[in-house]
């Protein structure tokens, strides 16, 4: 079936993979994160048009990539899923990962990713990090299928960015993406975020330059 609607794209600027031009970790990484939250946030609401225009501009980025993605827009009030889709390759297991980044940006306050940067520069989630090995340690062996839905799973890696919105700049939904490597989740989501908001991502809306897992 062809979308006949109008598919946001982002306007003709910068659009560098994150892996590209890689620099050394340091406060300059904090500092992207939170100006990419300043910038890419609605001045007006965020209902499930926002959403859903959000959503298509994911599906149509995602094919710069080499990888299937899932996506997921939750509404923060309720958890409400706005919005969701996966390309044919995904499997459920990606929506947990989309679950398990989305708490790790909830526990942290910013994007997911800030969580590995703020840990790597001064081990400030060192606690959420072990714990997050401990799990990895107790499902070596356990096949994932038999794991129930009340299980926790905390992903400390890019891939889910708040959405504010309003005057005040409150955190009124967020957007999760699963399935690419190296940082490039996160990317997906601020470049489709800019897309929607119409702006040029690596010039109004800087491009995260530093290591991300």
């Amino acid at each position: 079936m062809t979308d006949t609607g109008n598919t946001p794209s982002a306007p003709a600027c910068a659009q560098s993979a994150a892996h590209e031009g890689v620099q050394a970790l340091n406060e300059g990484a904090r500092k992207v994160l939170i100006a990419q939250e300043t910038a890419l946030a609605y001045p007006g609401g965020f209902g499930s048009q926002e959403a859903f225009d959000l959503g298509r501009a994911v599906r149509e980025i995602s094919r710069d990539y080499d990888r299937g993605i899932a996506c997921e827009i939750v509404r923060e009030s309720d958890g409400l899923v706005l919005f969701a889709w996966a390309q044919d390759a995904k499997a459920p297991r990606n929506y947990r990962f989309c679950a398990g980044k989305r708490a790790a940006a909830l526990q942290c306050g910013h994007a997911s990713l800030m969580c590995y940067v703020e840990h790597e520069l001064d081990r400030s989630w060192d606690e959420l990090f072990q714990a997050v090995e401990r799990r990895k340690r107790s499902m070596a062996d356990a096949d994932e299928s038999n794991q129930t839905e009340s299980e926790e799973l905390i992903c400390p890696v890019g891939g889910a960015f708040p959405i504010r919105a309003g005057d005040d700049g409150a955190w009124v939904a967020t957007l999760a993406v699963s399935g690419l490597h190296e940082g490039l989740d996160h990317e997906l989501c601020v470049r489709a975020l800019s897309a929607a908001l119409g702006k040029c991502y690596g010039e109004e809306v800087p491009a995260y330059r530093y290591p991300a897992i």
